[in-house]
């Protein structure tokens, strides 16, 4: 089998599934010139950790420490106290975590 072929897959492969994380993270704008909006949404109660972290995992912010039931959420994230550069929001609700990229440019 070559590398751009498609084949069998192997035994037991087909009922194994990765954990899916549903929660639609979005920051808007992005890039941000420090204040951005981050969208989210959960489909049951969970303790959720919203966070923000610089580029060498330094945590910067805690935006969201708490339980949460079923719904979308927007929490304002003002970064203009931080310098230009990338950023991390890594959200967490029970057993699952989704991370993205933030760009703040001045």
């Amino acid at each position: 089998m070559g590398a751009y072929e498609y084949g069998s897959l192997p035994v037991g492969y087909e009922s194994y599934k990765l954990p899916a994380t549903s929660f639609n993270l979005r920051v808007y704008p992005n890039p941000s010139c420090g204040i951005s909006d981050i969208r989210y949404q959960i489909s049951d109660t969970r303790f959720v950790l919203l966070e923000v972290f610089d580029i060498h995992g330094q945590k910067i912010r805690m935006l969201v420490d708490e339980e949460q039931v079923v719904g979308e959420y927007v929490v304002r994230f003002d970064g203009s106290d931080l310098s230009a550069g990338i950023y991390f929001v890594r959200l967490q609700a029970g057993d699952q975590s989704e991370s993205t990229k933030l760009i703040i440019t001045y």
